[in-house]
């Protein structure tokens, strides 16, 4: 298991509407690593306001959150399928949808990515 990279934040603040900032108390190199929808959850943003509406309970029945994508089917520890949010405040996106995998063993990830046939957008 992986630790949480939250005992690694000094600060988070939110800079403006659209952006935030995360201060370490040291060089944190993996970060990036941990914002991997797939790897972990701890990179989510949401809106705080709706989380004490609702609860955690039903945040994670409904989740929400911010970007260009809109949540459409969330397996935990299975899948995540994402689609463009078609009213996101900046470019839209060309990849239309995003679905990403959790597959722990190599050899079958390795089966998956032969199979596929990889389509470009454009």
């Amino acid at each position: 298991m992986r630790p949480s990279c939250q005992s690694k934040i000094e600060k988070l603040e939110a800079v403006n509407p659209y952006l935030f900032r995360v201060r370490f108390k040291e060089p944190f190199r993996n970060f990036l690593e941990y914002q991997l929808p797939a790897m972990s959850n701890i990179g989510w943003i949401v809106p705080k306001k709706y989380i004490e509406r609702v609860g955690d309970a039903e945040f994670r029945r409904h989740p929400i959150g911010c970007g260009p994508y809109k949540l459409v089917e969330f397996t935990p520890g299975v899948k995540i399928i994402a689609e463009a949010f078609e009213g996101f405040w900046r470019k839209v996106p060309l990849v239309k949808r995003v679905e990403l995998y959790t597959v722990m063993e190599p050899s079958t990830r390795f089966a998956m990515v032969k199979r596929e046939r990889w389509i470009s957008p454009c």
